[in-house]
């Protein structure tokens, strides 16, 4: 059945002209406005979409650390929340070592005279139990020390445990405060972010004497002999000091690794990105043994790869990187782990000291 015409009066025809005219306005606006919003702005370049980082596919799922007898890639999930890991305790009846400090100002060093001003920085050092005054002692250093760090009270924790235990040769271990960490002048990140050799140096020239000095111990030269551990900026701090110094440091640990861009120059635009970018893979093969954790949710998680600023992203490329050249590495994904998560830590710093120093064979 066929409706029947409507015949439209002269008014009614112009209110339905300009009802479509309307229309036809209406959405050549919203055409431009969407044009618009994905044009960049003038001047800025089209970012990539963000990334969604997985751990890499041979990574293999542990229950607790990985394995000490195996290299390469491994994940590792919560039991419950990586808040409710409980710290390392120091078994009944075992021999603890002592913690004894000191503090050195930024007017005694020309190498790092404050990029903020005069500071003071704050140096522990640890003497394990028994030990003999005169004997040489094989090293770990630790970036940001502070007496309630949880890498520090855990590692010494640690270190009390494995040495009884004879999983850990007797050791020291010398913690290192940061300069000061002001947003956009940060003392810190200018020592630990930079590439390059100069902390190491200046650690090497000025604090390890002090310590040997105020501690009454002695420190072993031999690289095979030391270790450097960091967590963030640190860690970028621990690289750099095995990588231009191996004569000095072959073991590095290192916790939500801040491989990214931070700290550029000329010789280095990407900063610590470029360890995985260009110097790893470029460079012949270096005697480091180093294992690695980072977060699923670690800082950049979900930032694009041209920001520079992924960690996740970064820490496989370093896992990539140090397969592909045959160097010694394990590699830690913590599942829903953020930045520096302190239950990874007490989980895991016990196996990944015992991994790095099992090749350690005393001269």
């Amino acid at each position: 059945m066929t409706a029947p015409a409507i015949s439209l009066g002269n008014g009614e025809r112009v209110i339905s002209l300009k009802f479509k005219l309307y229309s036809i306005i209406c959405s050549i606006l919203l055409a431009a406005t969407v044009s618009l919003a994905q044009t960049p702005a003038p001047g800025r370049a089209a970012t990539r979409p963000a990334v969604n980082v997985e751990p890499p596919l041979d990574a293999v799922a542990v229950d607790v650390a990985p394995p000490l007898d195996r290299d390469g890639d491994y994940k590792v999930a919560p039991k419950t929340r990586w808040a409710d890991v409980p710290p390392i305790t120091v078994k009944e009846g075992t021999p603890r070592g002592t913690v004894s400090t000191f503090s050195v100002k930024s007017e005694d060093t020309k190498m790092f005279p404050g990029v903020n001003g005069p500071y003071v920085r704050n140096i522990w050092v640890y003497v394990p139990a028994g030990y003999v005054p005169g004997k040489e002692l094989p090293l770990m250093v630790d970036h940001d020390g502070r007496a309630d760090a949880v890498i520090q009270t855990q590692l010494i924790a640690a270190m009390d445990n494995l040495i009884a235990e004879k999983r850990l040769p007797m050791m020291a271990a010398v913690f290192i405060a940061n300069g000061g960490d002001v947003r956009g002048r940060s003392e810190r990140s200018l020592e630990y972010d930079t590439v390059s050799g100069k902390y190491a140096e200046y650690i090497e020239h000025e604090i390890l004497p002090l310590a040997e000095k105020n501690a009454n111990v002695k420190f072993t030269k031999d690289p095979d002999g030391r270790g450097v551990i960091g967590q963030s900026s640190g860690s970028a701090a621990a690289l750099a000091m095995a990588w231009f110094h191996p004569e000095w440091y072959h073991r590095v640990i290192s916790y939500s690794g801040t491989f990214v861009s931070i700290q550029r120059s000329p010789d280095v635009p990407h900063g610590a990105w470029e360890y995985h970018e260009h110097l790893i893979p470029q460079s012949q093969k270096k005697p480091i043994r180093i294992w690695l954790e980072v977060g699923s949710r670690d800082n950049g998680f979900n930032l694009a790869e041209n920001n520079f600023r992924n960690w996740p992203l970064a820490n496989n490329r370093m896992a990539e990187a140090l397969e592909a050249k045959g160097y010694e590495y394990q590699y830690l994904w913590a599942d829903q782990a953020g930045h520096v998560e302190r239950g990874v830590e007490r989980q895991t710093i016990t196996e990944a000291m015992e991994w790095v120093w099992k090749t350690y064979k005393s001269q």
